[in-house]
């Protein structure tokens, strides 16, 4: 199984686990003919930050790991994700995404 395929079992497991985080696994940037600049992140698209310049942004775990280094995030994910996830409600730096 890639590293890829473990980050996305874990996320659909703890998506059933704690739906209102609403995990999301993918990348933002493009391969390019001069290679791999995406940077790979877990989000928590059910919450949002309210202070700081990124304000509005859900709170990312890995954030923009490169695709070079996917193994580690996904170890990182199976030891620590679930235990991050579990403190994103007590966050005073957050609060519930509502849609518009």
């Amino acid at each position: 199984m890639t590293a890829s395929e473990q980050i996305r079992n874990l996320v659909n497991e703890l998506n059933a686990k704690f739906p209102q985080a609403k995990l999301s696994f993918g990348y933002i940037g493009n391969i390019e003919r001069w290679g791999d600049d995406r940077g790979w992140s877990i989000w928590a698209t059910g919450y949002q930050t309210t202070q700081g310049f990124y304000a509005g942004n859900s709170p990312a775990f890995g954030s923009s790991v490169g695709t070079d280094e996917l193994d580690h995030l996904a170890s990182r994910a199976l030891i620590q994700l679930e235990e991050w996830v579990a403190k994103l409600a007590d966050r005073t730096d957050l609060r519930p995404r509502t849609e518009v």
